[in-house]
């Protein structure tokens, strides 16, 4: 069993100097039949950040599984900073919505790359950096955003939840969040290219109230993330991955995955 470390932040604690996280909040959590789940995307520091200014041209994909169906929902997006999406509730058990983002480009000065570098525990990226000296050299980095939400429809617990989208950076719940009650101890998959992804180091986010908790956790050997639910309300997990940079024009590529739920 590993230990947790928990760290609490308070609304806007700086908490890294370059990443946001990139996160899906649904107006509410549980939905009944003939509902509309509205889902708006946001971008920024500690689970507050703002509504994110949508343009079709970052998006590569948004998926919807629900029923035993899986919905392609990519042109249905609405663009601005309004509600992003609006799902139509036509079956009780859970909504699971997965947004692909398309691959942008971003370059930092040599101190706030390796600041970055360190905050994120990217360990692999500083160590190459040493060995091949530009840790004093600015970094050049591509980065795709992959986020999920798991809503609940009536009562019905079904297993949508376990759905895998095929993402490059996921997270798979080993159960139902709609059973997740305060005090419970959970479990999440991180799966990275379709493997189980050892020694990341996620943050456990929770807002309530508009007071701010994180806490930082690693993956263990078979990919899983255990924590805690010492709250209800939202809750998110997300996680940052990167390699070499197989694309030319930036040395690194860096794959930031979030998953959201709701506990009772």
């Amino acid at each position: 069993m590993f230990r947790t470390i928990l760290i609490i932040f308070f609304l806007l604690s700086a908490h890294k100097i370059f990443a946001q996280e990139f996160w899906m909040l649904p107006d509410k959590n549980n939905y009944q039949r003939g509902d509309t789940l509205k889902v708006r995307f946001n971008v920024g520091d500690s689970f507050i950040g703002e509504t994110w200014n949508l343009r079709a041209e970052r998006i590569e994909s948004i998926v919807c599984s629900y029923a035993a169906r899986t919905d392609d929902l990519t042109s249905k997006a609405i663009g601005g900073k309004g509600d992003h999406l609006k799902i139509p509730i036509t079956a009780e058990g859970s909504y699971v919505v997965a947004m692909k983002g398309k691959n942008a480009y971003v370059e930092l000065d040599a101190a706030r790359f390796n600041s970055y570098l360190k905050e994120n525990s990217l360990d692999d990226a500083i160590n190459q950096r040493k060995k091949s000296g530009t840790t004093d050299k600015s970094g050049k980095e591509f980065y795709v955003r992959y986020t999920k939400l798991i809503v609940q429809s009536g009562q019905k617990l079904d297993e949508a939840y376990r759905h895998k989208f095929g993402l490059p950076l996921e997270f798979i719940p080993q159960k139902n969040p709609a059973v997740y009650k305060t005090g419970d101890i959970v479990k999440f998959t991180l799966l990275y290219e379709g493997k189980p992804l050892f020694g990341a180091r996620a943050f456990v986010w929770n807002n309530k109230g508009g007071r701010v908790y994180s806490q930082p956790i690693y993956s263990q050997q078979d990919g899983s993330i255990e924590v805690r639910l010492f709250n209800n309300g939202p809750w998110m997990i997300s996680v940052v991955k990167m390699v070499p940079s197989k694309e030319a024009g930036a040395d690194w590529q860096s794959y930031w995955g979030t998953i959201v739920f709701e506990v009772k």
